[in-house]
């Protein structure tokens, strides 16, 4: 009878663990940047500190999270229309960080030149 009961218990955690991996896997609509100071009052940003307007950055602003360190190079881009999109909204995002994962190495304002297709 107890080894029906452990196993039941066993049974329900492991349905849990896979439920919350699921969950996890899918919930890409949040931001998942660990955080940063305000160097302005010192507060703790769950999301990421936005120089640019000088405020923390809420759960939803994907810019802190793709801009807030050097995440990309061009080899992860198809083409070059997304490594600009990414450039453009990294740009606009911070200014005393422009082009944070140097994709404008030339500094032309065009990233990933390589990719470009005649």
């Amino acid at each position: 009878m107890a080894l029906k009961i452990l196993g039941g218990i066993v049974g329900a955690f492991i349905i849990l663990a896979l439920v919350l991996i699921v969950i996890e896997h899918f919930n890409t609509g949040v931001n998942s940047f660990t955080g940063s100071e305000n160097p302005i009052t010192g507060e703790w940003c769950d999301y990421g500190f936005s120089a640019q307007y000088q405020s923390c950055c809420d759960e939803d602003d994907y810019s802190c999270e793709i801009c807030s360190y050097n995440h990309y190079d061009c080899e992860d881009f198809t083409d070059q229309v997304d490594a600009q999109s990414i450039y453009d909204e990294c740009v606009d995002f911070d200014t005393a960080n422009k082009d944070v994962h140097d994709l404008d190495r030339d500094n032309d304002r065009i990233a990933c030149e390589s990719l470009l297709t005649e």
